[in-house]
């Protein structure tokens, strides 16, 4: 069960009931929570993905010297598919 405090106002709600008071708000409001859960969810998940970026990052560190010859590597693999010099 969640407790929610507005304005001073507490409400104990348990999910059951949430999704009940969320298929009641008009469409337009409906959008609005889901646009809040998704963002929060986004957050969530692109958080997640830099933990994962930096563990890497630690664990097999890059110098700039070496990333920059990756880079030119794989530009002149790709201009020699395409048959550019």
């Amino acid at each position: 069960m969640s407790l929610v405090t507005l304005d001073k106002v507490k409400v104990e709600l348990t999910a059951d009931q949430l999704v009940a008071a969320f298929k009641q708000l008009p469409s337009e409001d409906q959008a609005k929570v889901w646009q809040a859960i998704d963002q929060r969810q986004w957050q969530t998940e692109f958080r997640t993905l830099l933990e994962r970026i930096h563990a890497r990052v630690a664990a097999d560190p890059i110098t700039e010297e070496e990333l920059d010859a990756e880079v030119r590597a794989v530009r002149e693999a790709r201009r020699a598919a395409q048959g550019r010099p």
